[in-house]
C-alpha cells in the first residue's frame, strides 16, 4: 500500500468516526426533540468542523433509519468564504407520512 493510499484510508476512517460521533441517532433525535419543544418543525445539525460527512456509510444508514420514523431529511450545502464547503443535515417532521 502506498503512502497516498494509507493517507486516504486514514482520512476515510476519521470522516466515518466523525459522522458516528456527531451524527449518532440518539444525538440527532435529542436535537429534534429540543427544537420541537421550542415550537420548531425543523432541526439543522452541523458538523463541528467544516467537513462533508454526507457521503459516509454511517450518514447513508442514518438517513434511511430516520426516514422510517417519518422524518424528512436533506443535506443542505453550506459555504463560508475562506473555508471548505460542507453540508448541514436538515430534518423536518410533519403529522402526515412523507411520500415514498
Amino acid at each position: 500500500m502506498t503512502i497516498g493510499q494509507r493517507l486516504a484510508k486514514t482520512a476515510r476512517k476519521a470522516l466515518e468516526d466523525l459522522a458516528v460521533r456527531e451524527f449518532g441517532r440518539e444525538k440527532i433525535l435529542e436535537s429534534c426533540r429540543v427544537a420541537a419543544a421550542q415550537g420548531y418543525m425543523t432541526c439543522e445539525i452541523r458538523p463541528s468542523i467544516p467537513i462533508d460527512v454526507s457521503t459516509t456509510d454511517h450518514a447513508k444508514t442514518l438517513l434511511a433509519e430516520l426516514r422510517k420514523e417519518w422524518l424528512q431529511c436533506a443535506w443542505i450545502p453550506y459555504a463560508v468564504p475562506g473555508q471548505p464547503a460542507y453540508k448541514i443535515l436538515e430534518l423536518r417532521w410533519d403529522t402526515q407520512r412523507p411520500a415514498s
